[in-house]
């Protein structure tokens, strides 16, 4: 009977230390599904973002709640806004972030200052954990966003333990991986990191550099972290940094006409496109001031290739969890890639540009055009891909005002460039159609009247998912005629007697 007991003990101990390294506490498993990571908080117009993460099946949300620094070798955190309201049914992971010296910090040569710093973290970050029903009810867990580097990976496990165990038991603890460990590194990074319960890694963006099969051979339950967003830089004409630039500048700044747009030639990637904004002269535009030779450089990844990774990246993975995307601004109106876009991704529908062209101005000298993206999804940037064809049935062009387009050319009916007095067909270019953009009108003056059947118009559009959405000649629905009304008969006259 001893003998037995023996031997189910010795098999219980086999079995304990078989176990994959950094498996999850039982209770605190790492929840599937796809997410949302809001890199830039929630903000305060943004009142029903929980309703359309339900709608489109997103059952996790990343929040920034705190910001680590370093004030004389110790960590301190800073507050970063909750959303306007606490979201209700989804899990909520509060994001702590910090820079490449709070990583550094965190990976000592010396274990015990390995495990202090982590005591020290736990303590920067108590309030925030304290005050975690501001950002939901169900919050989920920690996410730590550090810059974790390989090298550091040793002592960076002694970090995660002690801060591990000063964290609530109820919540997870994970963390960011924005690299590839190769074949005789993962199994180390797996012991390392076996403080964290779970791991995000970015497989796709321009902050992303982990693979997918390097990443599921550590060992952790993990989701793929997907950043569609467009990153800029920002110099002077001597090559100065000035700052980074994202997608709220880019929309503000695509179509402005105190900057050269071209694609950048050196860039040579197909996952992603690249390309400059280039200040003419000093001009002050989108709250900033540009010297003439600024130069803005920014990055954008390719939709068309994301979607495609979406599928590709978690098959055959045993320990994916799900998808998360991070998405940059703290409103719609500050996205190029906006949640309402996502959102079509994940339900299948159409994910192109849906612009509604208007023109006017029959039996006047002044014909309008004007369009609205109707869509939340924008075009390609380009300065000759987006256009509007507008034909003017006799020409008589005396001027054109672009309005809110980009700019515009002119042709004759065969499509050659010609002289606006020469020319039966107006082309506007539009640089970045934007979600749900409206664009103002154009003004086509005649030195005549138009004809009732102006004007028919016709449209290309590049989509940022791939194709290009063109249409055929469209004729406007000519105005009915205003007819006079009827003049009321008079009553009769009584006649005399």
């Amino acid at each position: 009977m001893l003998r037995r007991s023996a031997a189910v003990l010795l098999v219980a101990i086999l079995s304990a230390c078989a176990r994959p390294a950094g498996k999850a506490v039982a209770g605190r498993n790492v929840p599937s599904g796809d997410g949302v990571w809001f890199e830039d908080g929630v903000g305060a117009s943004e009142t029903d973002i929980e309703k359309q993460l339900g709608r489109a099946g997103f059952s996790v949300v990343f929040l920034p709640a705190a910001r680590l620094t370093l004030e004389g070798g110790r960590p301190s955190a800073a507050a970063l806004p909750a959303p306007p309201t606490p979201f209700e049914h989804t899990s909520v992971f509060l994001v702590v972030s910090g820079g490449a010296d709070l990583a550094k910090a965190a990976a000592p040569q010396d274990v015990a200052a390995a495990r202090a710093f982590g005591g020290s973290v736990a303590d920067a970050v108590d309030a925030t954990l304290k005050g975690r029903a501001k950002f939901g009810t169900k919050v989920a867990g920690l996410h730590l966003d550090v810059p974790l580097a390989p090298a550091s990976a040793p002592a960076y496990g002694e970090f995660l333990k002690a801060l591990r165990a000063r964290v609530p038991p109820e919540l997870l603890l994970t963390i960011s991986l924005k690299f590839t460990p190769d074949e005789a590194e993962r199994a180390r990074l797996g012991e390392a990191l076996a403080g964290a319960d779970g791991l995000v890694a970015f497989v796709f963006g321009e902050a992303a550099a982990a693979n997918p099969v390097a990443v599921d051979d550590v060992g952790k339950p993990w989701w793929a972290a997907y950043s569609p967003g467009v990153r800029g830089v920002w110099k002077d004409a001597s090559g100065q940094v000035r700052g980074s630039l994202s997608e709220k500048q880019l929309l503000e700044l695509a179509g402005s006409a105190g900057m050269e747009l071209t694609n950048d030639l050196t860039f040579r990637e197909e996952a992603a496109s690249a390309f400059l904004l280039v200040a003419r002269q000093p001009f002050q535009e989108a709250g900033m001031s540009f010297g003439a030779g600024d130069r803005l450089s920014f990055r954008q990844p390719a939709l068309s290739e994301m979607l495609y990774r979406f599928g590709a990246d978690l098959s055959g993975r045993r320990r994916v969890r799900g998808r998360i995307v991070a998405l940059q601004g703290a409103s719609e109106s500050e996205r190029l890639f906006p949640l309402a876009a996502l959102s079509d991704v994940t339900l299948g529908h159409s994910l192109d540009p849906d612009v509604r062209v208007s023109v006017s101005g029959a039996h006047t000298p002044t014909v309008a055009v004007s369009a609205r993206n109707a869509s939340a999804h924008a075009s390609v940037i380009s300065r000759t891909l987006n256009w509007v064809d507008v034909d003017i049935p006799g020409g008589g062009i005396r001027d054109v005002q672009p309005g809110g387009w980009d700019r515009f050319e002119v042709y004759d009916a065969e499509g050659r460039p010609v002289t606006p007095g020469r020319a039966t067909r107006v082309r506007l270019f539009e640089t970045l159609v934007g979600p749900y953009e409206t664009i103002e009108p154009a003004r086509v003056l005649l030195n005549k009247l138009a004809p009732a059947a102006c004007c028919a118009y016709r449209q290309s559009i590049a989509s940022s998912a791939g194709p290009e959405v063109k249409t055929d000649w469209v004729v406007p629905t000519p105005a009915p005629t205003p007819v006079a009304p009827k003049k009321p008969t008079p009553p009769p006259r009584k006649k005399r007697r």
